[in-house]
């Protein structure tokens, strides 16, 4: 099979995260609800900071409304970028040799406080990207088909010869639904395994 370009997500396809940490983080500074998590957010507005059509101010001032939080902007911010765990090594060790068969690209659903977090706290694992498609930098996220055609036209790939890993189902279905290949992640040796399978690792 002929693949001209990998497109992998980058929370829980490369690296780690835990909307819990950040809850326990905003714990040690207001009280918080009962068994809160990241689907409780209002998806419109969390969504809208996705990409980009709201202020990082805006987005605080609405999740302390929404959850009567006592929180400041920058109490807030710690626990928003504290949900980051460890790169997957598994993950890691194949960027590098994929990375010199075809280009690698990145495509996040993250927001303005998140981006700055994650592009320091992984720059060396982000260099083996040809380039990284933030949401909330080019106005579209997963699953709008949008985003997957605005990549594949930036490299002139056809659907078809196109490669996509994501942790997400609706994301992987969408991706699929254009034509992509698409890869569910599970846990990291998914993506080895469908590097492998689409005949860009050696087995």
């Amino acid at each position: 099979m002929d693949i001209r370009l990998a497109i992998l997500d980058l929370g829980r396809v490369v690296f780690d995260f835990d909307w819990d940490r950040a809850f326990a983080v905003w714990r040690r500074f207001t009280a918080l609800p009962d068994g809160i998590a990241e689907a409780d957010l209002d998806d419109r507005v969390h969504f809208a900071f996705e990409r980009g059509e709201i202020t990082p101010e805006a987005f605080h001032a609405h999740v302390v409304r929404q959850f009567d939080l006592t929180l400041s902007f920058e109490q807030f911010e710690e626990g928003w970028n504290a949900i980051y765990g460890p790169a997957y090594p598994a993950v890691v060790s194949v960027l590098e040799p994929l990375s010199g068969r075809v280009p690698v690209v990145a495509f996040t659903n993250t927001n303005e406080l998140h981006r700055p977090a994650w592009e320091a706290r992984f720059a060396d694992v982000l260099a083996h990207f040809d380039r990284v498609f933030v949401s909330s930098l080019i106005g579209l996220r997963k699953p709008e088909g949008r985003g997957f055609e605005h990549i594949l036209g930036c490299y002139g790939v056809s659907p078809d010869r196109a490669l996509f890993f994501d942790d997400v189902e609706e994301n992987v279905q969408a991706a699929r639904e254009l034509g992509i290949h698409g890869v569910r992640v599970g846990e990291p040796g998914d993506v080895v395994r469908g590097l492998e399978r689409f005949g860009l690792l050696a087995t």
